[in-house]
Parts: C-alpha cells; structure tokens; sequence
C-alpha cells in the first residue's frame, strides 16, 4: 500500500479490528489470490461480508475507504 493509505487502513484496523479482519494480500506473492478476486491495480480493498464481495475499491482513495463503516457496521 502507499504511504498515504497505509495510516488510514491502520487506523480503520485499530477502530474495527474486533468487529472486521483487516487482511493485506501481496499479490506478486500471491497471484491466485489477485485473479480469484479480479486485482488489476494497486492498491485494491475489497470489502467482503458474508463471504461475499459487497465494495471494492481501486487507488488510493483515503475518503473513500473512510466510507467503509457503512459497510461493516
């Protein structure tokens, strides 16, 4: 992840972390994974709830993955 996202993912980690897993997956070590969920681009968050992809999101979109409490509360 880029630096500008890395404190926000951490910080959305601390806040949610007994209620979410937060997982980072580096796909050039793991390229199953990045075809499985259709990783084009970095960095990708997908937010999966009910083992299903609910969001996603591409870039380093900081107000944007703010917006995940939506989706994990």
């Amino acid at each position: 992840m880029k630096s500008v996202i890395a404190p926000v993912f951490k910080e959305l980690s601390d806040e949610y972390g007994s209620r979410a897993q937060f997982i980072k997956v580096d796909v050039d070590d793991n390229a199953e994974a990045a075809q499985k969920y259709g990783v084009s681009a970095m960095p990708t968050f997908l937010f999966v709830k009910g083992g299903e992809v609910v969001d996603r999101l591409m870039g380093a979109n900081a107000a944007r993955l703010k917006e995940v409490r939506s989706v994990l509360l």
